[in-house]
């Protein structure tokens, strides 16, 4: 997954030009997973919920996630291929 530049880490710019269609499905279902387990983490964890503990963790976990689907949903807007409409849309 490290080649997909979907999954660059949130300290790194996303390289809009190294993106193709492919990287879409694979990331965000990796993301999804990813911040699925962190959900579940802080909901176990979390007995009293307060921003602290329970949001700003979500927050953080989150990030990747929405960062990779609001990059997916930039290049649906301004490129818009049969194959990144396709990818796009099965997300």
């Amino acid at each position: 997954m490290t080649s997909n530049p979907l999954l660059a880490p949130l300290s790194e710019l996303i390289n809009y030009r190294s993106i193709k269609a492919e990287h879409i499905v694979p990331a965000l279902d990796h993301l999804l997973a990813e911040t699925r387990k962190s959900i579940d983490e802080i909901v176990e964890k979390t007995q009293q919920p307060t921003w602290d503990n329970f949001i700003a963790p979500l927050e953080y976990d989150s990030a990747c996630l929405w960062r990779a689907w609001s990059v997916a949903g930039h290049l649906n807007a301004v490129v818009n291929t049969a194959e990144l409409r396709d990818a796009y849309n099965i997300m």
